[in-house]
């Protein structure tokens, strides 16, 4: 067969793997750097092949020095590609010293002592010398998708290094001094055809490796997130987007929802009605859409019993099978924010009687002040304590205290329950504010004290109180200003026989 068409064939090869590989290397290139090396080498073994092919038509530099570097260089590539695309520790710039010393004897034995059969053993060893190097690389370096990528490779490897050994070995002992590069031996056109074919099933496995890598990286992500999704400390959820549909859910959100797995997947959460209604599904869809994804949102699902639990609810926007869905994650807070609210309880409420404490009763007062100044929304403040308290605790001992002002505290609740607010001041001292509306507040105080009056529980000592009342705006329009005046009328009903009621108006 004409060399020249052997060469040309060789050149119509690596231009047909350069364009299969640039599908893989546009697809891919930033994922897998190596790629952008085999390229390269793609590139260089056709415009070499493509310089040697025309051979008598441009200046031998060109088609003997330049062509044949630029085929070692496109294998020096290979090597350097393969290290980059599976992260090998190991250099290639040492090959930069193969490229030169093959460069310089190329220029020798072209111009200086002119072989054709010294610089085919040179380029020969050249790509041995790089090819064992491969070999090496994935015989006790390289780690592939599985082992029998490695076995082809290797077995690649080898017939190419086979191959250039065969051929260095014929150029010796077969017409050592033929200078015609196209009028070579039998021996010369085997090699060709042969290092050509495995040279063209070296390319097409190169381009396969990439859609292996590609296959094992999804099934060992894959592999991951199913580990982390399922074995993850909190409940989680995978859904479609648009339908609601449940894709997967992983042992803590099963528990936490009460559901088998059986139970949810295949069916939508609003047909198991997991949110408390559509719209705040519709909500927090909304908020993951616009921001990609959303973090510790405090948030109620509905248990299969029917119970609500509290979650701090997180959502991220994926893609799965090129559809739009929602991976979501519930952290179960049910006692944290129960602990909450009873410390919040607690820092406002008296422990005793249950009802608010002074500090509530000043956050409600502020709010009374400014519902006036707003609306113009009239309000009572009223000040009482219970008659001859002192004497029961002395009397009777502090437990009996301790009832009097539980039955007062109890009473006083009942009775302004959807009427104004009670609060514990302290002591046996307790606030009231209600709103006046029409004037009617002197009537719903004398109603309260009648109720509250009583005896004890034990029917032992008569419990009566007495109550010191300010009104805003008439008596004043501060916080401070309004209890002094309830406190000092307060004072004056109890100078004054105590049991019963003063207003402060009355006594000014």
């Amino acid at each position: 067969m004409d060399m020249r068409i052997i060469f040309g064939i060789q050149m119509m090869v690596f231009l047909v793997c350069f364009v299969i590989l640039a599908q893989e290397w546009m697809q891919h290139k930033k994922r897998y750097r190596g790629l952008n090396y085999w390229m390269a080498m793609m590139l260089c073994g056709f415009v070499g092949y493509t310089l040697i092919a025309l051979r008598d038509i441009i200046p031998d530099f060109f088609s003997i020095v330049i062509g044949n570097i630029l085929n070692i260089i496109a294998f020096c590539l290979f090597y350097a590609g393969l290290i980059i695309f599976f992260k090998v520790k190991s250099s290639y710039y040492h090959n930069i010293f193969i490229v030169i010393i093959a460069l310089l004897f190329l220029v020798y034995f072209t111009y200086v002592n002119s072989s054709l059969t010294y610089r085919i053993i040179l380029i020969d060893l050249s790509y041995i010398i790089i090819f064992a190097q491969a070999l090496y690389l994935f015989i006790f370096k390289i780690k592939t998708c599985n082992k029998n990528i490695s076995y082809i490779f290797i077995v690649n490897i080898i017939l190419l290094i086979i191959l250039n050994v065969y051929r260095t070995i014929m150029k010796i002992f077969d017409n050592p001094d033929s200078q015609d590069l196209f009028t070579q031996s039998i021996h010369e056109n085997i090699y060709f055809i042969a290092n050509m074919v495995v040279l063209m099933y070296l390319m097409i496995n190169l381009s396969m490796l990439v859609s292996r890598r590609l296959l094992n990286d999804a099934t060992e992500n894959e592999e991951k997130f199913n580990t982390i999704f399922h074995h993850a400390p909190y409940a989680s959820l995978i859904t479609e987007l648009a339908t609601g549909i449940v894709m997967e859910a992983n042992k803590e959100m099963l528990e936490l929802m009460g559901y088998t797995k059986e139970e949810v997947i295949g069916r939508s959460v609003i047909e198991l009605k997991i949110y408390t209604s559509e719209a705040r599904r519709e909500e927090l869809i909304n908020l993951t859409t616009s921001h990609g994804n959303i973090s510790s949102v405090e948030n109620e699902f509905i248990r299969k019993d029917g119970s609500r639990v509290k979650t701090l609810f997180s959502a991220n926007k994926i893609k799965i099978n090129d559809k739009d869905a929602l991976i979501s994650t519930m952290k179960d807070i049910t006692e944290i924010t129960n602990l909450q609210e009873e410390l919040d309880y607690l820092a406002t409420h008296d422990m005793l009687t249950g009802l608010p404490n002074r500090r509530c009763f000043h956050d409600n007062f502020n709010t009374r002040i400014k519902n006036f100044y707003e609306n113009n929304e009239n309000f009572v403040v009223a000040i009482f304590d219970i008659d001859g308290f002192k004497r029961i605790n002395d009397t009777y001992g502090h437990d009996a205290g301790d009832k009097a002002l539980q039955q007062i505290a109890k009473k006083s609740n009942e009775f302004f329950k959807d009427k104004g607010f009670v609060a514990r001041f302290g002591g046996d001292e307790f606030a009231i504010l209600f709103s006046d509306t029409n004037m009617a507040y002197k009537k719903v105080l004398y109603d309260f004290k009648k109720y509250v009056d009583s005896v004890n529980e034990d029917n032992v000592y008569s419990l009566t109180i007495s109550i010191g009342v300010a009104v805003c705006p008439d008596n004043g329009r501060d916080q401070d200003v309004l209890l002094k005046i309830a406190d000092d009328a307060l004072f004056y009903i109890k100078k004054n026989g105590k049991n019963g009621i003063s207003f402060y108006s009355d006594i000014t």
